[in-house]
């Protein structure tokens, strides 16, 4: 008898759980139901879904919106990454060419020594300066430094 009542207690329990979990899907199902509802009502008032073949060919025009905003959005992006190539390889050239600066600059600078121009010869290299050309000049002048006779760079003197 006490293991026929375990049993029975434990078929008590397991059925108790599955009214739980089905009272829980019966409540999911009428929130999903009463949603259904919400749009079937929403999408009967609006007059322009009222003929299918209306509500067809706004579905399909919007559809098309998509795929030229998809189609538009590939553009810009394949635009933005060509444009980054070419500022990447740019920025190398440049980086290149201030080093080949670099590099010039002393055997120059030793013939300006020679020649005896020296420090005002020191002057005129200097970093590539990224912007706006003229961006910089104002700095330049309120730094005391005047541009340079030919280059119109700023030097010392």
């Amino acid at each position: 008898m006490q293991r026929s009542l375990a049993g029975v207690r434990e078929e008590i329990d397991r059925a108790e759980r599955e009214e739980a979990e089905a009272a829980g899907r019966l409540e999911a199902a009428r929130i999903e139901h009463a949603e259904q509802t919400a749009v079937r009502e929403e999408l009967g008032s609006d007059p322009r879904l009222k003929n299918f073949a209306d509500a067809q060919r706004y579905a399909e025009q919007a559809e098309q919106a998509a795929a030229h905003a998809g189609r538009a959005a590939e553009r810009a992006e394949k635009a933005r990454t060509e444009r980054l190539a070419r500022r990447d390889k740019a920025a190398e050239a440049a980086e290149r060419s201030a080093a080949d600066i670099v590099e010039a600059h002393v055997p120059a600078a030793d013939a300006a020594g020679r020649a005896g121009i020296g420090d005002r010869h020191a002057a005129i290299p200097r970093p590539v300066r990224r912007g706006h050309p003229g961006r910089g000049r104002a700095r330049d002048r309120a730094a005391g430094r005047r541009p340079c006779r030919g280059t119109g760079e700023a030097g010392t003197g």
